[in-house]
Order: structure tokens, then C-alpha cells, then sequence
């Protein structure tokens, strides 16, 4: 720094500044173009391969960090060829391949084997081929495409048959489909209205038949009372019909205990029996006894 900063430098007494300006720009090129035959690239690889050190796979378009070499020898003397050098990710073998401007490919050099290979014969037959035979193969391709053509026209119109056939039987179904949903929700419907009807008359049903028992059991309650009040309607100064009443009463209540029905009080034959009672103490007369009259 402090010799680009010098005020005073030296100057030789031949010195030529735009000679010398010349000089150190010619030799900057030749140190530029020193390598130029071989540089580091980052590249893709142009086809699968598999390494012959380690049998390591490497697939087509992997990313390398590789060198490419200009080579000498020129393809019709004017067409470069270049060589493309890479490692192994596995084992750090070198493997190289060149372009093959003739086939318009890669060829591989050595370290490892491509992975699919052309047939030979395709090769030999493109090498051996006259002008001739070029012109007939490509005429004959060209003849191929043109049938190519037209046999996917009339499979468009035969896809385009089929779709509207597809379309037919879609439709079909469809109708179909919603015709059985038709039928599902009428035979929902019929079988919710029987139902409800089938509800209605049960209920029904039951009220009507509570009704007539409860009449039944009226009528019998009303025939057994008759009966009883029929027996207790003797007067009282007969004894028999006294006696008759007692039994009667004796036979109710015998009758009431046997039964599994718990016993009501208050009820009407209760009620009817307390007259029996009340003409039993009227009798107290027939038994001597004497009221006693105040002075």
C-alpha cells in the first residue's frame, strides 16, 4: 500500500507508458486462455449410468460439479468435441463421457456403463444407408404418419360414437334411479299413514272396551245391592226378619274377608248396614228393661 501511495517512483529512461498498457494486456489474455481447454461446470448427467467401481445407480439429469475438456480432434473439421468428467458420489470413481456429434449422443470413455444402450443394427443400418435408401426410408416413415393420422381420426369418431352411447345410458340410469326414488317415498308414505290409522284405532279401542267393563261392573254392583237392601226391608218388629238380617250381615262380611279385594271404607254397604244395628237396640223393650220416668 505505502508503494502505491509513494509520491516519487521510478522511471526507466526507455519507459513507454502505452507500450508497456500493451504488454500487460497481452499477457492477461494468455493467462486467461493458459486453461481454456479444460473448465469446471456444473452440468447434468445425459443418461443413466451405473458406476464399474461400486455399482453405484446414478440417474439421468443428476446435478454434478464436473469438468469439460476440449478435445483436439474435431468432427468434419470444424464441429468441436468435448469430454464432461465427473466422480462417483459413492466412491469418488471418475467417470467420463464426450458428445459424438455423428450420432447426435453421448458416448461413455471409462468408469462407468450407460444403462440403456442402442440396438447395433439401427446404428449400422443408419451408418450403411446410401442416399437412396435414405430418401425411400423417410418417404416410407412419412407414409406411416400420414396412417397414423387418419387411423386417430376415425378412432375420434368412434370415441366420439361411444361417448354418446355412454351419454344414452347415463341418462337411462338416471331415470331409473330417480323413478325408484319416486317409488321409495310413495310406499314411505303409504306405510306412514297405515301406521298412524293402525295407532288411532288402538287407541280407540281401548277407551270403548273400559267403558263397557266399567258398565258391567256398575250393573252387577247394582244387582247385589238390590238384593241386599230387598233382605234388609223387613220391619223391625218381626224377630225372624231381625235374625235374618244378621245372618245376611254375618254372610257379607264372611264374604268380604274371603275375598283378595282390600275392604272399602265408607262404601254404601256399610252405610246400609248401620239401620240393621240401629233396629237391634230398638228391641231393648223385649229385654225387660225399663226406662226410668222423671218426678
Amino acid at each position: 500500500m505505502s508503494e502505491r501511495k509513494a509520491i516519487n517512483k521510478y522511471y526507466p529512461p526507455d519507459y513507454d507508458p502505452v507500450e508497456a498498457e500493451r504488454i500487460a494486456r497481452s499477457m492477461s489474455k494468455k493467462l486467461k486462455n493458459a486453461n481454456k481447454s479444460e473448465s469446471t461446470i456444473r452440468l447434468m448427467t445425459p443418461f443413466s449410468m451405473r458406476c464399474t467401481k461400486c455399482d453405484e445407480y446414478i440417474a439421468k439429469s443428476r446435478k454434478f460439479n464436473g469438468k469439460k475438456k476440449t478435445l483436439d480432434e474435431k468432427y468434419l473439421d470444424s464441429i468441436k468435441i468435448y469430454r464432461f468428467t465427473i466422480r462417483c458420489p459413492q466412491c469418488a470413481n471418475p467417470i467420463s463421457f464426450r458428445t459424438d456429434p455423428k450420432s447426435a449422443d453421448y458416448v461413455m470413455e471409462s468408469g462407468g456403463v450407460r444403462n440403456y444402450v442402442k440396438r447395433q443394427e439401427e446404428e449400422k443400418k443408419a451408418q450403411d444407408e446410401t442416399l437412396e435408401e435414405t430418401l425411400k426410408r423417410l418417404a416410407k416413415e412419412k407414409e406411416e404418419e400420414e396412417e397414423l393420422k387418419q387411423n386417430k381420426g376415425k378412432s375420434e369418431d368412434k370415441s366420439k360414437d361411444k361417448m354418446a352411447l355412454l351419454e344414452e345410458k347415463l341418462a337411462k340410469l338416471q331415470q331409473q334411479q330417480k323413478d325408484v326414488k319416486d317409488l321409495e317415498q310413495m310406499i314411505q308414505n303409504n306405510k306412514a299413514k297405515y301406521e298412524t290409522s293402525n295407532m288411532l284405532g288402538k287407541i280407540s279401542k281401548p277407551k270403548n272396551n273400559a267403558k263397557l267393563e266399567q258398565q258391567n261392573l256398575d250393573a252387577i254392583a247394582e244387582s247385589a245391592f238390590a238384593k241386599f237392601r230387598s233382605h234388609n226391608s223387613i220391619s223391625t218388629n218381626d224377630d225372624k226378619s231381625e235374625t235374618t238380617a244378621v245372618q245376611n250381615t254375618d254372610t257379607f262380611s264372611q264374604l268380604q274377608s274371603r275375598s283378595n279385594l282390600p275392604e272399602l271404607k265408607n262404601t254404601s254397604m256399610e252405610a246400609k248396614q248401620k239401620p240393621t244395628k240401629i233396629k237391634l237396640k230398638v228391641k231393648r223393650n223385649t229385654l225387660g228393661i225399663v226406662k226410668r220416668q222423671r218426678k
